[in-house]
């Protein structure tokens, strides 16, 4: 079972990881709240299939907290995130969505009075912040390029802040519903909102329905049920110890830009991008490796964070 567990947290990391080149493509054909819209309403009928009955009867009495949840999980998380991938190189977006583990670290010291900041995670904060604005000086934010990569940065942060915002959402309030019901209501609430709001405010939407196009949203689709569904399985398995599970989250900032620089012809790797990717993974390793024993509200909260947007 511990081969499944893994190699379940394996396959939805790099899952995750391949989301940067595949939103990158789609945003050559989309604008991004439309291709959000599409792409949560085909995730959330894949997840249905998955299912295979009405989760909406799982959320009776808590529906007002599921709403909430889709708002910070589905809604600012899936357009921030396509708005900024929108602005910066994949491989870029890969490294800061990729710190999503050491930000709901500091999150949940700001917002749970239980949890306390400690000289381990003030060593990985500090270590994966500065990584972070060795990426930023390199872009050149003096110049007008500089500052649209730097935007991106900011929405791609806001991406990691709101999803876990959402996951102490989730642990406080939802911890006793079926997890996979309630991420397929808010899935579906979220793709419902953003694409009426597509619809209603956004330009350039006369693209044709091309194979590519297609092609696009289904694929980050299935990353979005598939991932969450695996991450799922993983977590929710007495034996899983989250503190080693959520080790495997390092394969998104390190897989996530290789990946863009393979396939995407204007990526391409620096030494900077190698800094900051280092000091990524440093930083998940000091804020979420603490042993069991020391298990406390933020490995639970990171056990909750699906990233569903990605993930994260």
């Amino acid at each position: 079972m511990q081969k499944k567990v893994h190699g379940a947290a394996i396959i939805a990391s790099i899952l995750w990881a391949s989301a940067f080149i595949g939103g990158k493509y789609a945003l050559g054909y989309l604008p991004p709240l439309h291709l959000a819209g599409y792409r949560l309403l085909t995730a959330g009928a894949m997840l249905l299939l998955v299912l295979r009955k009405n989760p909406f009867k799982h959320i009776r009495g808590v529906s007002g907290w599921v709403l909430l949840l889709s708002f910070f999980q589905i809604i600012v998380v899936f357009s921030a995130f396509n708005f900024g991938l929108s602005r910066v190189p994949g491989s870029f977006g890969a490294v800061i969505i990729g710190s999503s583990p050491a930000v709901s670290s500091l999150i949940a010291v700001i917002m749970l009075k239980d949890e306390h900041m400690t000289l381990r995670k003030a060593v990985g904060l500090l270590i994966g912040l500065t990584g972070i604005a060795v990426l930023a000086v390199s872009r050149a934010p003096w110049t007008v390029q500089g500052r649209e990569e730097l935007l991106g940065a900011g929405l791609l942060m806001i991406c990691n802040i709101s999803t876990a915002i959402g996951a102490i959402i989730m642990k406080k309030k939802l911890h006793t519903q079926a997890a996979l019901s309630v991420s397929t209501v808010q899935i579906l609430f979220g793709g419902m909102v953003l694409t009426v709001v597509a619809l209603l405010f956004e330009e350039g939407t006369g693209a044709a329905v091309t194979v590519p196009i297609v092609f696009s949203i289904v694929y980050l689709a299935f990353v979005t049920a598939a991932a969450v569904t695996l991450w799922l399985f993983a977590i929710k398995q007495k034996q899983t110890r989250i503190s080693t599970i959520t080790m495997w989250k390092f394969l998104i900032p390190s897989l996530g830009p290789i990946l863009s620089w393979l396939f995407m012809k204007d990526d391409t790797p620096t030494i900077s991008m190698g800094i900051g990717i280092v000091a990524i993974i440093i930083a998940i390793l000091f804020t979420v490796s603490a042993p069991d024993r020391n298990n406390t509200d933020i490995q639970r909260i990171i056990r909750n964070d699906i990233m569903p947007s990605i993930g994260e």
